[in-house]
């Protein structure tokens, strides 16, 4: 049986960009209150163990990510106790994953502080304190990233969303409770976000235990194979984890090599900035992922359904990115005029029209990755991204010590045009796609190519910023129905149609 129809699979993308986008409205908010309270230097330290936090985070072998493939293989054929072999064996291969992993931040105590060396003594031993408390933390997350699984294999995903916004919330908010009215410092907020994440994480264990009553926490058959498959999967996918930051960041640290930081400040925070709509493209292959997966384990379905979902999505988000993409690309200057003024929109004005076609490409990407990766294929991704690294290390060296940052927005471009052309011919070769599939892409395109001529004409011709914003707005509303009825299929028009967020939050 197939549980990600494709009014779940919309439900559930809103579910993960409403939770995204609600827990970042808190975090612009809260951020400054904190910063206020607990000082700059505190509030740096305290990103600084977020940061290691977060990259030790995705060295969990991959084992969530291939817990999810598995489980929802395994669910939707019924084969329920493979299903609970597999669960069990990730819980416990999490567990020692993560002791291994606190281990190592336990004895790299002595490498932070000597990094941190200049700052006061007081906050010195805050910070020694604030490591052996997230080392305790760590093998609790490493497990909660296991245990997740299950509610996504599901398509449960209110129920993830309404855990991350839930622990979001009682987390910007305890910040500025405590630091406000309780004084608390660095190793204060850094012992109540431990206490959080291993709440949490029970919290997850026991809605886990409401959602799959036949789970049973002792029945462990064929071990040895169990994690291998595990592991087979989830090494390649730490591979691109691990990966991927690097090729993330070089533009950035060979600009500051061979730039000044404040000609670093006007391609970091237009990057920064564009980075952050991430979400979109990132809600969608998060609800895919098992969606894929499911569809791959059912032989009856074959891959004929992962190629209409797969060209569905990709429709889908064409038609949310692409006028997006237009908007921003169109009004860059008056975006950085009015956002951020100064010297923003004669600096970066170039950057920012860049950075946006690539964040286009960008975000085409998530799909097909997806995908392969759905399908079991997740070494194509890792493969190419070692091979990229010392291609995009090469083009950087050629254009950012020549063009500054046009040279280091332009490399950025240049390698996402060769992602996403990558990553669609890989995903065409095991998926493919049909004549109706380039028709729709075709018609996409074409709308998008008059949506583009109304604004440009709009930017050249009317310098009133209001008059602006009125003829984008009808065109987006024109371009709304024209997608509605001539570029949305009618079975994807019933499913929008039938979503009812409220009656399912209420189950």
């Amino acid at each position: 049986m197939i549980r990600s129809s494709g009014v779940v699979l919309v439900k559930n993308s809103l579910y993960n960009f409403v939770g995204q986008i609600a827990i970042m409205l808190v975090a612009i908010v809260s951020i400054p209150v904190v910063i206020h309270k607990i000082g700059v230097e505190s509030f740096g330290l305290l990103s600084l163990i977020w940061m290691v936090v977060g990259y030790f985070s995705i060295l969990d072998l991959g084992v969530g990510q291939a817990n999810v493939k598995y489980l929802s293989e395994q669910i939707s054929r019924k084969e329920i106790e493979l299903a609970n072999n597999t669960l069990c064996v990730s819980i416990y291969l999490s567990c020692v994953i993560g002791f291994l992993i606190s281990i190592v931040v336990f004895f790299l105590k002595p490498l932070f502080m000597k990094l941190a060396s200049d700052i006061s003594p007081e906050l010195q031993l805050q910070l020694g304190l604030s490591i052996y408390w997230i080392s305790i933390a760590i093998p609790f997350i490493i497990v909660s990233s296991a245990i997740r699984a299950v509610p996504m294999a599901l398509q449960r995903f209110d129920i993830i969303n309404i855990i991350q916004v839930l622990s979001g919330l009682l987390q910007w908010f305890g910040f500025i409770i405590l630091a406000i009215f309780f004084d608390v410092g660095l190793l204060g907020l850094v012992i109540y976000t431990v206490v959080l994440r291993i709440t949490f994480a029970f919290v997850t264990f026991w809605i886990v235990l409401k959602l799959i009553p036949w789970f049973s926490i002792i029945k462990l058959t064929d071990i040895k194979s169990t994690v291998y498959r595990l592991l087979k999967f989830g090494t390649w996918i730490t591979v691109s984890q691990i990966v991927s930051p690097v090729t993330r960041y070089l533009d950035r640290v060979l600009l500051v090599s061979y730039h000044s930081l404040e000609l670093f400040a006007f391609y970091s925070v237009p990057y920064e900035a564009i980075s952050r709509l991430q979400v979109l493209p990132a809600s969608m292959s998060t609800t895919l992922f098992p969606a894929f997966a499911e569809r791959e384990s059912i032989d009856e379905f074959g891959r004929g359904a992962i190629r209409r979902l797969y060209n569905r999505a990709l429709n889908f988000l064409i038609l949310a990115v692409l006028p997006i993409t237009i908007i921003l690309f169109t009004f860059s200057n008056d975006i950085l005029y009015v956002w951020l003024g100064g010297d923003f929109p004669k600096m970066s004005n170039s950057v920012f029209k860049l950075l946006t076609i690539a964040w286009l490409l960008q975000s085409v990407c998530y799909i097909p990755l997806t995908v392969l990766q759905a399908i079991g294929k997740p070494d194509i991704a890792a493969k190419f991204y070692l091979l990229e690294i010392p291609l995009y290390f090469i083009v950087c060296l050629i254009l950012i010590p020549k063009w500054g940052i046009e040279g280091a927005a332009l490399s950025t471009l240049l390698r996402f045009i060769i992602i996403v052309a990558v990553f669609l011919v890989a995903a065409h070769i095991d998926v493919g796609s049909g004549k109706k599939d380039i028709i729709n892409i075709l018609k996409i395109l074409l709308v998008n190519a008059f949506f583009f001529l109304i604004l440009l004409g709009s930017s050249v011709f009317y310098k009133d910023l209001s008059l602006k914003l009125l003829i984008t707005f009808l065109s987006v509303i024109a371009y709304s129905f024209y997608a509605w009825f001539y570029c949305i299929g009618e079975n994807d028009r019933e499913a929008i149609k039938k979503l009812k967020i409220y009656d399912e939050l209420k189950k």
